[in-house]
Formats: C-alpha cells, structure tokens, sequence
C-alpha cells in the first residue's frame, strides 16, 4: 500500500516547470501525512519540498515548511526545537507581510 501511495504521489504532484506548484503539493502531502500519523513521510515530503524550490528565492514556501516541521516536533514533544522554527516562520512572514494561512 505504502508503495502504490508513493507512487500515486509521483505520478499526480511531479510537475516539470512547476516547481511552486509542486512544493505546494508536496505541502499539502505532507500535512495529509502529519494527520494521519506519519510524521516521517511528512518530514520528508516537506524536505522534498524545499529542494525543489530552492532555487526559486521562495520565502513564503520556505515559513511554510518551517511551520509544518514545527508542528510535526511539537507532535513528537520536542518543544524548544519547534519553537525555534516556528519563530523562525513568523519572522520571515512578518518580513515579507505574508499572513499564515489556515489549514
């Protein structure tokens, strides 16, 4: 099952050209993730995410997937490092004037 899942990612969320489009993808996947208790595949879809648009001086992607790997470490009890992300996130939001959009 994991590896028809995998695969259904690849085939519906790998855009050539697209690189916003398929980090917020990758985003979105790995909230779906989070939520349903697989906060390893979520870490890595957020990874991937960052990769793809890193080239691409993407900031609001960028607090986005820090605010998604904060949630992911307040899961997983580490308090003091979710926090530093999750001001990390705010701080680029507030210097950008990008509000946090709900989920």
């Amino acid at each position: 099952m994991s590896q028809a899942r995998g695969g259904l990612e690849t085939a519906l969320w790998r855009k050539p050209g697209d690189p916003g489009g398929t980090a917020y993808a990758l985003r979105d996947l790995g909230f779906a993730a989070l939520h349903v208790g697989v906060g390893d595949r979520a870490a890595a879809l957020w990874r991937e995410a960052l990769i793809v648009v890193k080239d691409q001086a993407d900031v609001a992607t960028l607090a986005q997937r820090l605010e998604g790997m904060s949630q992911l470490l307040t899961d997983r009890s580490r308090l003091e490092e979710a926090g530093l992300l999750l001001d990390a996130a705010v701080a680029i939001r507030e210097n950008i004037g990008a509000p946090v959009l709900p989920f």
